[in-house]
């Protein structure tokens, strides 16, 4: 009888022991379950994250490319330019009246006879004033009339004009 009974409980202490083990088991289980659920969701957060940062990369690169167009297209029209310094300013100043007058000097003074094609006349607004006068940006459409009109700038002394390069 007394073994009996130590058989029962040992079979007791078995059964609890094993649905002890069993519960460690789930619980742990349950517990690596909910880590990968939580690695998985920070995955994909970090992962939302990058895709969020390449996609303001690649925004930056456009940019960084627009910009570089620009200084490219700005140092090229640039090598295209030259400043004419004395015609004096006029309150109704406009770019079709200062390519009038900037081709009247070519002709007059310059002695060119063709009509020089600008891709842009302006007076500059900042910079210093020579003699009164703000500088007059000329932007040549070919070069070949850029340098000619510069070749011939030295005929220009003895005037209050002058023409040097955009450096």
């Amino acid at each position: 009888d007394n073994l009996g009974n130590v058989k029962k409980h040992l079979t007791c202490l078995e059964e609890n022991l094993i649905k002890k083990i069993d519960d460690k088991i789930d619980h742990l289980i349950e517990r690596q379950d909910m880590i990968f659920k939580n690695m998985e969701e920070s995955r994909e957060k970090q992962s939302e994250a990058v895709d969020f940062f390449k996609g303001d990369a690649q925004d930056l690169i456009e940019k960084v490319n627009e910009v570089s167009e620009k200084l490219m297209d700005f140092e090229k029209n640039k090598r295209n330019n030259l400043l004419l310094f004395g015609i004096p300013n006029e309150s109704q100043e406009t770019p079709s009246t200062l390519d009038l007058k900037v081709q009247e000097i070519f002709r007059n003074i310059l002695l060119i006879s063709k009509d020089i094609q600008f891709s842009k006349v302006s007076r500059l607004i900042i910079g210093p004033e020579v003699g009164g006068c703000k500088p007059v940006l000329m932007t040549f459409k070919l070069f070949k009339d850029r340098d000619e009109v510069f070749r011939k700038a030295g005929m220009l002394r003895g005037s209050n004009l002058h023409i040097c390069e955009d450096v």
